[in-house]
Parts: structure tokens; C-alpha cells; sequence
């Protein structure tokens, strides 16, 4: 897995998230992560407004739910898919995404200052990445069966 770190934060609204450092958890955390699996690319990225985590899936021409829009795309992720688009951390792909910025979820740049929730941490996203990864590759094996 690579790890690439953007500019420092400098700005964080919450103090304290899972019992931990605000601060010293996204320093640790970085700002994006990507792992790839043959054609497909995963993809963590923070924010940067927010802080909050966000992540995305390429999915190759050939794939069934390739340029459609995120609310006809049936993959069961965080909050579901809230992104379906191109160009993420500068890769002409198309990609499917969601975001951990819903009720329930702690934006450690959130000026509102909400501290009641969860903050989702870069394992969370992967894992969440994973799953999807897994889900898009049933389903296009199953759109090849099914021709």
C-alpha cells in the first residue's frame, strides 16, 4: 500500500475523537492511501475541508456500473455511494465513492463543533474499500455470465 502525505493540517475543530488525539490521529493517519488490485484501484483521501475521510473505487470500461451515476450504482458502502466521477488524486479513471461526513460521523474540521458520533478512521475506509472491491468484482464475473 502506498502512503502519500499532503500538507500539514492546521485547522481542526474537535479536540478529541475515539478517545484520541484529534490531532495526533490524522498526523499518524496521513491524507490518502491507495492500494491497487489488478485494474482497480482503491483509493482513501482526506478532505480538506472537513477532514473527514473519503473513498473512491475505479472500475474499469468493461464493468456494468462504469459511467453511471452514483444513485443507479448498487454497491453497499458507508452512507452508499455519494460519488461517481473522474480524475481522483489526479487518475483519469472513473470512480465510484462514498464519503464519512453523515449523521452520525465526527468531522474533525466540522466548525460546528459536533463531537456526538464516530469518526472513521482510514482502516475503517479500506476495509469499506475492500468490501466494495469485492462487490464490483461479482458483479461484473455476473454481467459476463449473464450475457
Amino acid at each position: 500500500m502506498k502512503t502519500i502525505t499532503g500538507e500539514p493540517i492546521t485547522t481542526i475543530y474537535v479536540p478529541e475523537v475515539n478517545g484520541k488525539n484529534t490531532k495526533e490521529l490524522l498526523q499518524k493517519e496521513g491524507d490518502i492511501k491507495i492500494r491497487i488490485h489488478g485494474r482497480y484501484i482503491l483509493i482513501a483521501k482526506r478532505a480538506r475541508d472537513m477532514l473527514h475521510w473519503c473513498g473512491y473505487l475505479s472500475l474499469p470500461e468493461e464493468h456494468p456500473w462504469h459511467n453511471c451515476n452514483y444513485d443507479n450504482i448498487p454497491v453497499n458502502c458507508h452512507g452508499g455511494p455519494t460519488f461517481a466521477g473522474r480524475n481522483i488524486a489526479g487518475l483519469d479513471q472513473f470512480f465510484v465513492g462514498f464519503d464519512c461526513a453523515h449523521s452520525g460521523d465526527i468531522s474533525p474540521g466540522n466548525t460546528g463543533g459536533w463531537t456526538d458520533g464516530i469518526y472513521r478512521t482510514i482502516e475503517y475506509v479500506m476495509e469499506q474499500l475492500e468490501d466494495m472491491y469485492g462487490q464490483a468484482v461479482f458483479e461484473l464475473e455476473e454481467s459476463k455470465v449473464n450475457k
